[in-house]
């Protein structure tokens, strides 16, 4: 099965012959490479072995995993490079262990790195002289350690505590066999957070479409240092009159899942921004739900159990960094702080 890339980085058909070993499905493909051997794309290649890595095995003892390799047509032949390289997070290599598939961001960062070692014509694998670089501390991070299975994880719950409604029960029984996965990142991250996850909110649990809505949204507030609900409005309603974007929805909903600026509005709320001492436009908060007046609808039951099961001071904390980007123009001024 050829796997798609957008990003032209490797020449002018990006990907267009990609594999993934273990995933090609094609006639002359190899498929799944025991360990030991990297991926061919055709019997008549060669078989390599595999080294190390750059960050040594990041597999179990059962399936170990070092390399992850992966191939491209540039410049007329055919070049193979490793997936895991040191510029992962610890949520994208857990991804890659548990099986699921790679993320454009994962393919991006790999086509990146090959690209700087063939430029001083280095390998794009690690070497046997190389240095191994230290895995990230929590690499074997349970809640992201899940195989990508289907909409229904099958791992073992921990012991619920009963809720105060019927309703919030039943809520809290399917939400405890979803596979957060699954989902856009508002509901991942309301799903995770309700089977027991306290791992802070960063910028590695959003899309760049999200994150551009994001900062899209803080400049809309011309350096206030807080967004509140009617400035995800006030900013949906803009957009619709300038670019004719409609929507998901104009306020919290089940459909806001459907659309980035929905996916952060659903997932952050209000919150604050400021710049930290490096000039990172940082995003503060806490993931946790406050008290509200009973709300119907499907939306309404999720956010009635978000306060029963997720109250304010229970839940996540959240710092995002943009970056040293200034999407206020020339009023950043020295006020953000």
């Amino acid at each position: 099965m050829a796997v798609e890339d957008s990003l032209d980085i490797f020449g002018s058909d990006p990907f267009g012959r990609d594999y993934l070993y273990g995933l090609s499905t094609g006639r002359d493909g190899q498929g799944l490479a025991p360990y030991g051997t990297r991926y061919a794309e055709n019997l008549s290649q060669p078989t390599t072995a595999k080294g190390r890595g750059y960050l040594g095995n990041v597999g179990t003892m059962q399936d170990p995993m070092t390399e992850l390799s992966a191939s491209s047509d540039f410049g007329g032949r055919t070049v193979r490079y490793p997936l895991i390289v040191p510029t992962l997070t610890a949520d994208e290599l857990n991804l890659l262990r548990s099986g699921g598939k790679p993320t454009q961001e994962i393919y991006g960062k790999a086509q990146q790195y090959a690209l700087g070692r063939l430029s001083r014509g280095q390998d794009p694998f690690a070497t046997t002289q190389e240095l191994r670089y230290p895995q990230p501390d929590n690499l074997n991070d349970e809640s992201s350690n899940k195989k990508q299975d289907g909409l229904f994880s099958y791992k073992t719950t921990p012991q619920q505590k009963s809720l105060g409604s019927t309703t919030n029960n039943f809520v809290d029984y399917l939400l405890q066999k979803l596979n957060p996965q699954m989902f856009p990142t508002a509901g991942k991250t309301f799903i995770e957070t309700a089977q027991g996850s306290r791992k802070r909110i960063t910028e590695q649990n959003f899309t760049s479409e999200e994150l551009a809505a994001l900062k899209n949204l803080i400049e809309s507030t011309n350096n206030r240092g807080d967004v509140q609900y009617k400035d995800y409005f006030n900013l949906m309603q803009k957009e619709f009159k300038e670019k004719r974007t409609v929507p998901a929805s104009f306020g919290p909903s089940i459909l806001s899942l459907l659309d980035p600026i929905g996916n952060v509005e659903t997932t952050l709320g209000r919150f604050r921004y400021s710049r930290d001492a490096n000039g990172n436009l940082t995003v503060f908060d806490n993931y946790d739900f406050n008290q509200i007046p009973t709300m119907s609808g499907v939306y309404g039951a999720l956010r009635n159990y978000g306060t029963e099961k997720i109250p304010k001071g229970t839940g996540r904390e959240v710092m995002i960094n943009l970056g040293n980007t200034d999407p206020f123009a020339n009023t950043i001024g020295s006020s953000i702080r």
